[in-house]
């Protein structure tokens, strides 16, 4: 486990190996990671879907969206695929210096608000265009009505 960024997105870098000589499709996995010593959870996501090629090795980069936090956390993968089950529990550590330095540089939203921004904007330009229609159509009518 390590903290990166990918796109000057925040992410959680997981290395992965399929040691077999077969490809292993229809995966899913999954990640749940929670602070040391507690149970709130920091980040939790599953996949579907994928497809690991024989005898490979890569890095799957997680998504965080957020800003990283610095502190021990507990992470726990697992993963699913044709016949194949298995779990990891893994300890890391967010060192304050990186967490400062790669939360400098993302453009991860820092708002957990962000959404909720995002329902009300869309909101607003949904009745803004509902307003327009519904005067578009008066207009028409008036001008009807005259002829």
């Amino acid at each position: 486990m390590a903290i990166t960024q990918n796109g000057l997105r925040n992410t959680i870098t997981t290395t992965l190996e399929n040691p077999q000589g077969a490809i292993l499709r229809n995966i899913t996995m999954s990640i749940d990671i929670k602070q040391k010593n507690s149970n709130k959870t920091y980040y939790s996501k599953e996949i579907n879907q994928l497809k690991f090629a024989p005898n490979t090795t890569f890095d799957y980069q997680w998504p965080i969206n957020k800003e990283f936090e610095a502190g021990s956390y507990e992470a726990t993968l697992h993963i699913k695929a044709d016949g194949f089950e298995k779990e990891w529990n893994k300890s890391f550590e967010m060192e304050a210096k990186k967490v400062k330095d790669l939360n400098k540089s993302t453009v991860s939203p820092t708002d957990n608000n962000a959404d909720l921004q995002m329902y009300i904007l869309m909101g607003i330009i949904a009745v803004l265009i509902l307003l327009i229609i519904l005067i578009l159509i008066k207009v028409r009518r008036r001008k009807a009505d005259e002829k």
